[in-house]
């Protein structure tokens, strides 16, 4: 076998026969399935983890294993020497360039006599991509060959080499490589983490060869990482639960470390206790007739298939207490399964995860099943006979992930989304369970959940709303059972049904969300100019406040020196504002350049009205709503200025041009001003030109 002479030649013929290593049968496999072509041996490499490995043990042993190691690399096109001497010696781009595309990745191998995978990164099978039911967690490595940028996404793979790791150790490490925000060159080696593990734990002796962690050591390994870290037990959960929680964390590019014990099949088709294992979880097929997860195994190899299964298919009596497991297959040089030869009694998942998310996930999901609990009892009191009735609203289904804040947000401004604003202005924590529901194939509604908060807090941050009856719907079904305090008793409180119920509810009316609806959310004048930054109230501009009624009429109150130029505001606090406009001295200037609501002109027509005008590019000129604002802002003149109250009228924008072409040369009445009040023209002034235009365009802006 090509491979296993390679993997000799690296440190002579007296390396032991490796034709039968199980990890080089299913890495050679592997590779046939990628369609492999050709191999590059890198004879002389140095590998980072290996020689920190090396000088905290090998190093003293009396025999030299050596501290270099060799890198063999795997090609889907053929390439020779002649090949590569063209590629490196010429720069050959084209050739460059098909090593580049056809690159499957590399294996370390160490200089020991059993143990020698080292880091391994292989391409992963193109079905993982392709099929939307398979999830894999990868990420980038860049290997320089040569001088040569070479690429593969992977995650690193090695056997323990049972002298400074484990295979919790291995598991470890491998979860370390797989966090999507960890540099690779920060993840330490097997030995350290080992050490790392073994300190400071009672009755942990600090030395190698170390036989295994205990969950315990393995949770330590993680805190000196500064990660965060989240045990499950899953010994009496069902499959079903077990693989919807491995895809929760996977999809939230969270790797997971599984621990459980390993029974050995013989040919009468029992079951033989081999001890305790660890593995890295990295994958998932969903698929109704393919349910399994892809783990690194350091026995068998990496992305290795483990499908779950009945356990009563694989053994004989009742003695593991259990009734599904997971099934360890491996293909034959044709590509084909072989026929079971492992199970894995699963016991526990340890999810390793951001330093600041101290939700558990199952309070998520937990919260989650509470609302399918209402949903489905709201059904059956409603006398649904399931997906057979013609009106059935459907299924309501979730999934859960974590997320950063900035890309839910990224994510939801190019959507459709009820109360986009209110979630894109609010301020949320950095990362955030989003529980996202389904009614039917239909997006509802996601929930976020703060991922930093505390499990006693209220950890419900809010709610994004994709279609609205569907929710009210959903929401109507909710709200009776958190008011009777049905859902937060299940799972013994370990949920957050109470927080939600909270957002589900509209939030109470106060004083600020009654001037935000009436006249428009606080903005910041757009610019100050610097007159206005340095105007006193004392110079003036004969500015007047009102807060309530002043009981006279405009005209009777406002004792300016000239009625030109006036302009008013809503302040922040809802009072009506009135001054008047000067050189350089604008909106700004009367509110104290303080956030402001809907502002414009005062104007007094010749024809005894007074109108109003949201006329203001500081405060109210980009409302989407500013006509509706401005006929509230109506009311509140009415009411500030009763002597007045049939004497204003309000005139909307913006303005539309409407262009005029006389055809021929003669006097013509022109409208000068058109003013709009509830969608009619309420007052044309007209006036006669009276000398001829020889076919002039006449333009005038109106409502």
């Amino acid at each position: 076998m090509t491979l296993s002479n390679l993997v000799k030649e690296c440190f002579g013929s007296s390396f032991p026969d490796i034709n039968t290593k199980s990890q080089i049968n299913y890495i050679f496999n592997y590779l046939k399935d990628l369609k492999a072509e050709s191999i590059l041996l890198e004879s002389d490499y140095i590998d980072k983890d290996f020689l920190e490995d090396y000088s905290k043990y090998y190093v003293k042993c009396f025999r030299d294993y050596g501290s270099r190691c060799a890198r063999i690399h795997f090609f889907s096109t053929e390439i020779d020497h002649s090949y590569i001497d063209k590629a490196i010696t010429y720069g050959d781009s084209e050739k460059i360039e098909r090593l580049k595309t056809s690159y499957l990745g590399f294996m370390v191998i160490k200089p020991l006599p059993k143990t020698f995978i080292g880091k391994t990164c292989l391409k992963v099978y193109p079905a993982f991509i392709d099929d939307p039911n398979r999830v894999i967690l990868t990420k980038a490595y860049n290997i320089n060959l040569f001088g040569i940028s070479l690429d593969v996404n992977s995650i690193a793979f090695q056997e323990q080499d049972r002298v400074l790791s484990a295979c919790a150790t291995t598991a470890i490490w491998s979860s370390l490589h797989a966090l999507s925000w960890k540099n690779v060159r920060d993840v330490p080696s097997c030995g350290d983490i080992t050490v790392s593990a073994i300190n400071h734990i009672k009755d942990s002796t600090n030395s190698f060869p170390n036989n295994g962690l205990t969950n315990k050591q393995i949770l330590r390994a993680l805190d000196v990482e500064n990660l965060r870290h989240h045990r499950i037990d899953v010994k009496s959960m069902s499959d079903k639960d077990f693989l919807r929680v491995v895809r929760f964390h996977l999809d939230s590019d969270l790797p997971v470390i599984l621990g459980g014990r390993v029974f050995e099949k013989d040919k009468k088709n029992c079951l033989r206790d081999i001890g305790g294992h660890a593995v890295t979880v990295l994958g998932y097929n969903n698929s109704a007739d393919r349910r399994s997860i892809y783990i690194h195994d350091d026995r068998i190899g990496p992305f290795a298939r483990a499908a779950i299964e009945a356990l009563s298919e694989h053994k004989s009596g009742d003695y593991l207490g259990k009734g599904w497991c997971l099934v360890l297959q491996e293909k034959d040089g044709d590509s084909n399964w072989k026929a079971p030869h492992q199970i894995i009694i699963t016991e526990s998942l340890i999810i390793p995860s951001y330093k600041k998310s101290r939700i558990p996930e199952f309070y998520v999901r937990n919260t989650c099943e509470c609302i399918l609990e209402a949903y489905k009892s709201y059904l059956d009191v409603q006398g649904f006979d399931g997906s057979k009735a013609a009106d059935y609203p459907g299924d309501l289904t979730y999934k859960i992930k974590i997320e950063n804040i900035s890309e839910i947000k990224k994510r939801i401004i190019e959507l459709d989304v009820f109360n986009k604003k209110d979630v894109l202005f609010k301020s949320l924590a950095r990362f955030q369970w989003v529980a996202s529901f389904r009614l039917g194939d239909e997006k509802v509604f996601d929930i976020l959940f703060d991922a930093t908060d505390i499990p006693q807090g209220d950890a419900v941050s809010t709610l994004i709303i994709y279609e609205s009856e569907n929710f009210n719907f959903v929401r109507d079904t909710l709200i009776p059972y958190c008011d009777k305090g049905i859902l937060e008793e299940r799972f013994n409180g370990d949920n957050f049904c109470g927080s939600l119920l909270r957002n589900l509810r509209a939030e109470p009316k106060n004083h600020q969300s009654y001037l935000n609806e009436e006249y428009g959310e606080l903005r910041a004048p757009k610019y100050i100019t610097e007159k206005e930054a340095q105007h006193h109230a004392e110079d003036g501009n004969n500015i007047k406040v009102y807060f309530g009624s002043s009981g006279k009429s405009i005209n009777d109150e406002l004792d300016f020196a000239s009625l030109e130029k006036l302009i008013w505001a809503i302040s922040h606090e809802g009072a009506l504002i009135i001054g008047q406009e000067g050189d350089g001295l604008g909106h700004p200037s009367i509110t104290g350049m303080k956030p402001a609501r809907i502002a414009g002109d005062l104007i007094w027509s010749e024809y005894g009205k007074w109108k109003i005008n949201s006329k203001s590019g500081r405060y109210s000129g980009d409302y989407p709503d500013a006509n509706t604002l401005l006929a509230n802002a109506l009311n509140k003149f009415q009411d500030v200025f009763p002597g007045s109250r049939d004497n204003i009228e309000i005139v909307t924008f913006p303005y539309q041009s409407i262009l005029f072409k006389l055809e021929e040369p003669h006097p013509i009445p022109f409208s000068l001003s058109i003013f709009k009040k509830g969608g009619k023209i309420m007052s044309i002034n007209e006036v006669s030109i009276d000398e001829p235009l020889l076919s002039p365009v006449l333009s005038k802006r109106v409502s």
